[in-house]
């Protein structure tokens, strides 16, 4: 049967049409929400392919780079083989100069201070016994001799400089310690060299510290560095004289040798501790010398643990200055050592067991 037409609906309630409304909007606003999460879902999983192709790629090019770098390695490494290779080839053919060095400065000193000495000997001998040969020799030719003495005696200075310079050098050197008074030693040196100042009018004058304690060195070495200096004082100063100095500082002992002579320039005094070097090419020829003392007084010095240095002005003089270590158990009495001339002689006091 036909439905039956029963008119219009009747018009919602307030109530329903807000619910409905509401029903409507939320839709609406659910539908927005969620295709914006999808978009920007979207433009994240974008974002991080992009990152993640970038990072595919970085990786491929570091992957390059190490590949590039590992074959760069392994070029280094084989040239440092082949350096080394080298170095050890260099070292070896040094061992061989060392030893052919070590065996020449035996030759060297056996071969030239054999005959040095043979002439320096006879010279002596004639000179002191001019009679020697039945009758006296003339003077002219007593001159000639003792010119044959004094430039034996150079020479041999000049070879000892040398072979002391190279024994250093090559580290054949060794020093022969002990516990020694500095005075002595300066007191020792003094009087070898005065009767250089005194041939040319020069003052030498001498204030040590009379409190110095012992100090442990070669007393041979540290005797000649003292000497080089004052030997220096002496040939390069005209007038005045020449000062040397010890005094105690907190660690060490300071000596000085101060004179009067002409002054270094500061360009030169930097290289004046280099082997056969002088103040001046004409230095050798107007005062002789062979440009090693300060050299070798420089090793000798160092090989004690000490330092030397030069202060020097034109027209002021010349300072050189050294330090020498004091050694830890030091005694503390000063030693007289046996035979000394410096020393009286004093009867001890227990008695003699000589019957």
């Amino acid at each position: 049967a036909s439905a039956l037409w029963t008119g219009w609906p009747a018009a919602p309630t307030p109530g329903a049409f807000l619910a409905n409304t509401l029903v409507l909007w939320s839709m609406t606003l659910v539908v927005v929400i969620t295709r914006q999460a999808e978009g920007a879902a979207m433009t994240a999983l974008s974002e991080a392919y992009d990152r993640a192709r970038q990072a595919l790629d970085a990786a491929r090019d570091r992957q390059l780079e190490l590949k590039q770098a590992l074959k760069d390695l392994d070029l280094a490494n084989r040239e440092v083989i082949r350096l080394n290779d080298l170095l050890i080839a260099a070292r070896e053919a040094l061992e061989e100069a060392r030893r052919a060095k070590e065996e020449f400065v035996a030759n060297v000193s056996h071969e030239l201070r054999t005959p040095l000495n043979m002439i320096i000997g006879f010279s002596d001998e004639i000179l002191k016994r001019p009679d020697l040969y039945a009758e006296r020799l003339p003077q002219e030719l007593l001159d000639d001799v003792a010119a044959i003495r004094r430039n034996s005696e150079h020479l041999a200075r000049l070879v000892d400089d040398v072979l002391d310079l190279v024994q250093v050098d090559t580290g054949l050197m060794r020093l022969s310690k002990e516990w020694t008074s500095l005075a002595e030693v300066i007191a020792e040196a003094q009087e070898a060299v005065s009767i250089f100042f005194e041939r040319k009018g020069l003052k030498l004058n001498s204030r040590v510290d009379p409190n110095l304690p012992l100090i442990y060195c070669d007393r041979a070495r540290i005797r000649q560095v003292i000497l080089n200096l004052l030997s220096n004082a002496a040939r390069f100063t005209l007038q005045g004289g020449a000062t040397i100095e010890a005094t105690r500082q907190e660690h060490a002992i300071l000596i000085k040798v101060s004179d009067t002579g002409p002054g270094i320039d500061a360009a030169t005094l930097q290289h004046l501790f280099e082997p056969f070097q002088q103040a001046d090419p004409s230095i050798r020829r107007r005062y002789g010398g062979t440009g090693l003392g300060l050299a070798i007084s420089k090793r000798f010095v160092e090989m004690h643990g000490g330092r030397i240095w030069i202060e020097s002005h034109i027209g002021t003089g010349t300072t050189v200055s050294f330090t020498l270590p004091i050694e830890s158990g030091v005694p503390q009495t000063t030693l007289k050592r046996w035979f000394s001339p410096y020393h009286d002689y004093t009867p001890r006091d227990r008695p003699s067991l000589v019957p």
